[in-house]
């Protein structure tokens, strides 16, 4: 993903909570997602303050989270959080479901674990 990113357009990039929390290494994976967004959020059934907690615990800055939870929620805090008038967003997603919901929320699928074995996040 990160390799056909041009850095003049603005990129939004929201992470489904349900696939960092299966790595090894979150804070390496936030921070390498962190180096490429401009904006990164964190989005599920999670509550903002466990969201908050693992930013801190990893010292990354999250700019968007879902509130209420949910993953739909997330998305529309990820839009309404944009200065840019035409930014690429993508959605890190983690299954079917998930696929659905960024088509329909006009946001770009990647697969999580796809990208997460490419990157080689562990």
């Amino acid at each position: 993903m990160f390799d056909d990113i041009d850095l003049e357009e603005e990129l939004i990039v929201a992470v489904a909570y349900d696939g960092l929390i299966q790595l090894e290494d979150v804070g390496g994976a936030l921070e390498s997602l962190r180096l490429h967004a401009d904006d990164l959020g964190v989005v599920g059934n999670v509550k903002q303050y466990v969201v908050n907690d693992m930013a801190h615990k990893h010292d990354v800055p999250i700019d968007f989270y879902a509130t209420p939870p949910g993953k739909k929620n997330g998305l529309i805090r990820g839009r309404n959080n944009v200065l840019d008038a035409n930014p690429r967003h993508i959605f890190l997603g983690t299954g079917r479901r998930d696929e659905v919901l960024a088509e329909k929320m006009d946001w770009e699928y990647i697969d999580f674990h796809d990208f997460a074995e490419e990157q080689g996040w562990k």
